[in-house]
């Protein structure tokens, strides 16, 4: 889509800012999540494969919010405004902080480290 007007363009910059901004907030708390995971205290009784099995999905949303954060980023710096992308990632990222829970269990579904019984 093209921005036509100066008014659409700061529309769209601000679209981009909540882009980042969520992104951000996402892509912490998930690194949060697995550093927490990561240093916790060993208990001798909980088998070791189970912090892989909690940290699988990460290792797919970390790289994903990454890349989003980056090209948003880079989007704003350059003033390269894309208007369809920036709110159709816009959509996403709020879809997935609307679902994270049930998109983190259907990544997990996938685990090698899951027991399939």
């Amino acid at each position: 889509m093209i921005i036509e007007t100066k008014k659409d363009e700061q529309i769209i910059k601000i679209v981009l800012i909540v882009n980042i901004l969520v992104s951000l907030h996402i892509l912490i708390s998930f690194i949060w999540n697995f550093l927490i995971v990561y240093f916790q205290d060993r208990n001798p009784l909980i088998p070791t494969y189970l912090i892989d099995y909690i940290r699988f999905p990460l290792y797919f949303i970390v790289p994903l919010f990454s890349v989003i954060l980056f090209y948003c980023v880079r989007s704003l710096i350059l003033k390269q405004l894309n208007s369809t992308f920036i709110i159709s990632l816009l959509i996403f990222i709020f879809a997935f902080f609307i679902y994270q829970s049930q998109v983190y269990l259907f990544i997990q579904s996938f685990s090698p480290y899951a027991s399939h019984s």
